[in-house]
């Protein structure tokens, strides 16, 4: 009997199956390595910005406004409405971002006090020692100032690209700016805010767009509508 092997063919047919089997192998083990690392990645920054949210939210959904007939329209003679709700638009270190100020029923949590009462919360970006800017949460008792943010203030996100809010009148109108006690505004609080924030990516400097973004949109419980 005869003794027959492999013909030439054969092997480099049996080399070319081995080599479709490990690249399919191989592609396969990286696709699940890199969805791992994403998922970790997205793990992270759900850490990271998630907590931040949570709060700019709640203060939101306690805040304090004056609603009729206690408020009025203001004239020349008379004060500024202390409940009034401002959003601006600040240039920090030559970029653009939001700043909102507003009475929340809500804790003073910097100084660890356990009662609510009414606190004037201003969130706001500063620019840091690292060249970058991070978004920062200031809190105070009456009487308040427009101008009520130092240096002690907490930091809720460190180097954000952006910060972003929008206001919503009760027809969904959208501006970039509000100030509650403005005739432009027709003396109305807004019926819902929209919150933006992107962090910067380390590993992109010189890339403004580049981080993981957060966004979510809250409708406030108490609002004041458009005085005629």
């Amino acid at each position: 009997m005869t003794n027959k092997g492999f013909t030439l063919i054969e092997i480099l047919v049996a080399v070319v199956i081995f080599s479709i089997l490990m690249t399919t192998i191989f592609s396969s083990f990286k696709a699940f390595v890199m969805s791992s690392d994403h998922i970790q990645t997205a793990i992270s920054s759900d850490e990271t910005m998630g907590p931040p949210l949570k709060i700019i939210s709640r203060d939101l959904m306690m805040a304090h406004f004056s609603l009729l007939p206690a408020y009025v329209k203001p004239d020349t003679r008379s004060t500024p409405d202390p409940f009034r709700l401002v959003g601006t638009q600040d240039n920090v270190g030559g970029e653009a971002f939001s700043r909102v100020r507003f009475v929340s029923r809500g804790l003073l949590t910097a100084q660890g006090d356990e009662h609510q009462r009414l606190v004037q919360i201003i969130y706001y970006v500063r620019a840091n020692d690292n060249g970058g800017f991070d978004l920062c949460r200031s809190e105070s008792l009456p009487p308040w100032e427009d101008g009520g943010e130092n240096e002690c203030d907490p930091l809720l996100i460190r180097n954000i690209s952006a910060f972003d809010l929008s206001f919503f009148n009760g027809e969904n109108e959208m501006f970039s700016q509000w100030d509650s006690d403005a005739e432009a505004f027709d003396h109305a609080t807004p019926h819902a805010i929209g919150v933006m924030i992107r962090s910067k990516n380390a590993n992109a400097q010189e890339d403004t767009l580049a981080g993981d973004v957060i966004m979510t949109s809250i409708v406030l419980p108490v609002c004041r509508d458009a005085l005629e």
